[in-house]
């Protein structure tokens, strides 16, 4: 947890690990900015736990997917840490199927395109 937090531009804020990081530096460019830019998208869906369905007053993890590019499509996970009172905090990124990518949208944990 090296990360400074980020800014999203509300009130909201989130902290990255350096894993994660270095999963997102491995991708093409235009893949990783459209995945910061869904993580901006996000975050304040997971701060006021609109994502998870616990308890708001508990620490939570949760996973959404989400797809990037349009020409060549590449279909991701975010797994994510919702400290209560604190911003949230994404800690692994994986590449995944197309198939993977379906059954999180019939579990309705899809990002949605802005």
């Amino acid at each position: 947890m090296d990360s400074k937090p980020k800014y999203t531009g509300d009130d909201y804020f989130y902290e990255i690990e350096e894993d994660f990081l270095k999963e997102l530096e491995g991708l093409h460019p235009k893949y990783g900015s459209s995945i910061i830019k869904h993580l901006d998208g996000i975050v304040q869906e997971i701060a006021e736990d609109k994502i998870l369905t616990g308890n708001i007053y508990e620490d939570e993890a949760g996973m959404v997917a989400g797809v990037v590019g349009d020409d060549e499509p590449l279909f991701y996970i975010v797994e994510f840490i919702n400290y209560k009172n604190v911003w949230p905090l994404f800690h692994k990124l994986n590449v995944i199927e197309s198939d993977q990518y379906l059954d999180y949208i019939n579990l309705q944990k899809k990002i949605e395109d802005e």
